[in-house]
């Protein structure tokens, strides 16, 4: 009886310590993260942890390569669809398979990219070198439920590791996705200027659709609504539209001097600068002459010696300078070789909206230009 009296008591006491427990687990997790130290458990494609240290992310190259492929394919103007066809006639597995199959036979059972599956490897900002975490957590210690949390409670902490892609790159790769949020999985074609076509009237989307042989524009308000006549159909031959867009492009581009515009889109074009890493060496090496003079002065090395050392690093240093001053040096040509072609690519870097007037004029918002638009009537 007195056990049984007993027991209401020992279920509060049990009750107590879980959530003690609970709460101990949560902060010593929360201080982690807080350190940029990774406890998500099984780490994100494209990554691995070692037995050391399981808290730091590593990057994993087989599978790197695979996310560099992504990006690339889909900044090429590929829809999610298409990639995932790719992948799959490339014989590439996808992350469910690449790390339960046997490593003997690596390619033995290659399954099929899930779209859903790209875009979330898109969407990873984890791929540029930061790791955000605390983005989800659960109820409560008796309810195992989870739930989102809001931004102001994410915990990011920026370069813990290795990058995989580059910032820029990711940036616009999230600017595609929303280019392409309102334009349906399903479509055989993505044309050139997919999602950034806009109703001058009612600002809301204009689309792309077929009309017996050809492709047409349309506001999105006017098609959903056209009996409320709340806009027009901004109707217009797409290729027609396609095309003199193109041609501003080409004309707004030869008036611009191409070395003002590099400096705007020098790292949109895979142009990797290096000259962090080279100025720290001048700085080792700068601290290595003086080192040397150090050693000169109380007769540790030979006057002798450390002439030919420091007239070795001196030389070592010009080298070096020489290099920095090359990458400042503006590639025009490779610039010029890239704005050549006209593709879903450069219009995503160069094109921020294009909206399309009643009368059929067109205004092109830049990215990268002080004036905001230029309207072609």
């Amino acid at each position: 009886k007195e056990e049984n009296e007993l027991l209401p008591f020992k279920s509060i006491f049990n009750d107590l310590y879980s959530k003690e427990n609970s709460r101990k687990i949560r902060a010593a997790l929360r201080t982690k993260q807080e350190l940029g130290k990774w406890v998500g458990g099984c780490p994100p494609f494209g990554y691995k942890t070692t037995k050391k240290d399981k808290n730091k992310l590593i990057e994993n190259k087989e599978e790197s390569i695979i996310v560099k492929k992504i990006f690339s394919l889909f900044l090429l103007g590929n829809s999610l669809n298409k990639i995932s066809k790719i992948l799959y006639e490339r014989h590439i597995s996808p992350p469910s398979v690449l790390r339960h199959i046997d490593k003997k036979n690596k390619y033995a059972q290659v399954g099929y990219w899930s779209p859903t599956t790209i875009k979330n490897i898109l969407k990873n900002p984890l791929y540029t070198g930061d790791l955000i975490q605390n983005r989800r957590r659960r109820i409560s210690y008796k309810i195992r439920k989870i739930i989102n949390n809001k931004k102001n409670e994410w915990i990011i902490v920026k370069n813990t590791h290795k990058a995989i892609v580059s910032r820029e790159d990711y940036e616009d790769a999230q600017r595609i996705l929303k280019y392409n949020s309102n334009i349906k999985s399903n479509k055989k074609e993505q044309f050139l200027l997919d999602g950034i076509l806009y109703c001058k009237e009612c600002s809301k989307r204009i689309v792309i659709q077929k009309n017996k042989n050809n492709y047409y524009t349309i506001c999105n308000n006017y098609k959903k609504y056209s009996k409320l006549k709340i806009c027009t159909s901004h109707s217009n031959n797409y290729y027609k539209i396609e095309e003199r867009i193109k041609c501003i492009i080409v004309k707004v581009i030869s008036k611009i001097s191409i070395n003002k515009l590099y400096k705007k889109i020098i790292n949109r074009f895979e142009i990797k600068k290096t000259n962090n890493s080279n100025e720290e060496k001048i700085n080792r090496l700068n601290e290595m002459i003086e080192k040397c003079y150090i050693d000169s002065l109380n007769n540790r090395i030979s006057q002798d010696l450390y002439e030919k050392t420091t007239k070795n690093l001196k030389n070592e240093i010009i080298n070096i300078e020489n290099k920095i001053n090359k990458n400042n040096k503006i590639d025009c040509e490779y610039i010029e070789k890239k704005l050549k072609t006209i593709n879903r690519e450069l219009i995503i870097k160069l094109v921020e909206k294009i909206q399309i007037h009643n009368d059929k004029s067109i205004d092109i918002f830049w990215n990268f230009f002080n004036n905001d638009f230029i309207t072609n009537k």
